[in-house]
């Protein structure tokens, strides 16, 4: 079965509209436990907004880079970065995501939410799975490589990052 780039970002745009469905349904039902006087956790709370200043550091970190992807695809022409946080982990942007969203669902979770959760990172790994053989098939050693030496969810050591001293995978 052949997915084209229309098919990705179809997909984008649906776990996108999960995304929000999940942050959605959380705040509903964080209003609907406040309007009761029902107890939140203190601690969720908190974690939630570390794990979302977390996932807000990871995207904006990543913004450069991927405003130079668009400027390249705007030309017909793609390129496989493998520099900043793409170095680290292949999929920074969606890992910032999954992050931001997960942080919202912790505030206050819920069955519905973390069930939506589910089928959002569901959505967001099937994305995932359609651009990598996508650019498995359009770089082909070269992506083989980089894909060896680099994970799709779990980032590099975080030291590298902060400091910014990035290296360029060789190919």
């Amino acid at each position: 079965m052949s997915y084209t780039i229309t098919n990705e970002r179809i997909f984008r745009k649906v776990h996108t509209f999960l995304g929000y469905l999940v942050i959605i349904n959380t705040l509903v039902t964080l209003v609907m436990r406040l309007m009761t006087g029902r107890y939140i956790s203190f601690t969720n709370i908190v974690f939630a907004i570390l794990i979302v200043i977390v996932g807000w550091f990871i995207k904006h970190l990543n913004e450069p880079y991927l405003k130079d992807i668009k400027k390249y695809q705007e030309f017909g022409l793609e390129k496989l970065v493998t520099l900043s946080l793409y170095g680290r982990v292949r999929n920074p942007s969606d890992l910032a995501n999954v992050l931001l969203v997960f942080g919202f669902m912790l505030v206050y979770p819920s069955v519905s939410s973390f069930g939506l959760f589910l089928i959002y990172f569901g959505f967001v790994n099937l994305t995932i799975f359609i651009e990598e053989n996508r650019l498995r098939t359009k770089f082909e050693r070269q992506y083989q490589i980089y894909e060896t030496k680099v994970g799709r969810w779990t980032p590099q050591p975080l030291s590298t990052i902060v400091t910014g001293k990035y290296k360029e995978i060789k190919h």
